[in-house]
């Protein structure tokens, strides 16, 4: 099995401990679905909003963003145009994301 070694934050500090990949994975797309929030926060756009002008349904648009699914493609090509902001701009900072060892 293969596991990847990380820092997390359990607020008495950084300890260090394995995380597998498929959770570096979920830990990613649920990055990514907070920076999405963001730039609905800043747009004063719902969900609804977004998934009207995006094309992706509502329901799929809410696992995305609030459940951290992973997200085809088209998908995130969509959602960035809606927003009007580029696919890169909806990665997650690095600061978001988990270190390796």
């Amino acid at each position: 099995m293969v596991t990847a070694l990380v820092l997390a934050n359990t607020g008495a500090g950084k300890t260090c401990h394995q995380m597998a990949p498929w959770e570096l994975e979920e830990q990613f797309y649920q990055s990514m679905g907070k920076v999405i929030v963001r730039h609905m926060g800043k747009r004063q756009m719902t969900t609804y909003k977004l998934s009207r002008q995006s094309g992706v349904s509502f329901v799929q648009l809410d696992r995305y963003i609030r459940q951290g699914r992973r997200m085809p493609a088209f998908a995130l090509y969509r959602i960035a145009n809606a927003l009007g902001v580029t696919v890169a701009e909806l990665m997650p900072d690095k600061a978001e994301e988990p270190e390796q060892l």
